[in-house]
């Protein structure tokens, strides 16, 4: 029997090395996989900023478990600041702007940006 959290350290412990193989997880079709990587991605310490972004892709997984562990690890890798959430939300599709609406709320709460897309999603949600 698999230790998964032993076997999820030892991926942790190789650092971003692990990155390559992490991604191509990502990409299967079991979601089981697809939440393992993102798990362990969320864990790894010193992943640069260009493999952190890979995560975006992630928020609009048709498994919302997937997509919920993408967000929380966004979340704790992301830079302090809101530029990079601004940035994406400036080329994000439809399916991942709540996503990131929210994360830059987090971080900043009187985001007009931020606040303005939650707006259009709750009166869009009344309407249908």
């Amino acid at each position: 029997i698999v230790d998964k959290e032993r076997v999820q350290r030892m991926i942790v412990s190789l650092g971003s090395d692990a990155f390559p193989a992490l991604i191509k997880l990502l990409k299967q079709s079991n979601p089981s996989l697809r939440l393992t990587a993102v798990e362990v991605l969320s864990e790894i310490k010193g992943l640069e900023l260009r493999q952190v972004r890979e995560l975006f892709s992630v928020l609009s997984d048709a498994d919302p478990s997937v997509s919920r562990a993408a967000l929380r690890a966004l979340d704790l890798l992301l830079p302090a600041d809101t530029g990079e959430i601004q940035r994406a939300l400036k080329t994000a599709p439809v399916t991942r702007k709540l996503s990131l609406s929210l994360l830059l709320l987090k971080r900043d709460p009187s985001s007009s940006e931020g606040l303005e897309i939650v707006r259009e999603y709750a009166l869009k949600s009344r309407c249908d």
